[in-house]
């Protein structure tokens, strides 16, 4: 994904006979949609994550305040970079390089850790007869 915002795509866009700014400018639209999408993807998975990992702390057998404030922590981050994600995007339409999503992903992946880690400790419900 960090590939659709490279500045090289542009410069070499600009080097091609033909070349009028309306094109670069319809190219970076587009890419920036594409990587809305992306970024958008990336927040709903971490928002069903995060719900999962709060209905296993909810439901472990032990006492799991720990994970209580690493979940509000994760959800402030997380909100955090998405917002900044967003103001760069919107910057890069005149030519700003954007942000990094490295971090929005290794917040995902840190969730995603963290509910397989708590979902192998808590037991299953019995069924009811």
């Amino acid at each position: 994904m960090e590939r659709l915002l490279r500045e090289e795509d542009f410069a070499f866009l600009s080097a091609q006979p033909g070349y009028r700014r309306e094109i670069a400018a319809s190219l970076r639209a587009r890419r920036i949609a594409v990587y809305r999408r992306y970024v958008g993807l990336l927040g709903g998975e971490f928002n069903r994550l995060h719900k999962a990992l709060r209905l296993l702390t909810l439901y472990a057998e032990t006492d799991r305040a720990e994970t209580s404030r690493v979940l509000v922590e994760q959800r402030i981050l997380f909100t955090y970079r998405l917002l900044q994600v967003h103001v760069r995007l919107a910057f890069f339409r005149f030519g700003v390089k954007p942000l990094d999503v490295s971090a929005l992903v290794a917040t995902v992946d840190s969730m995603r850790a963290s509910v397989q880690q708590l979902s192998a400790s808590v037991s299953p419900l019995p069924s009811r007869v």
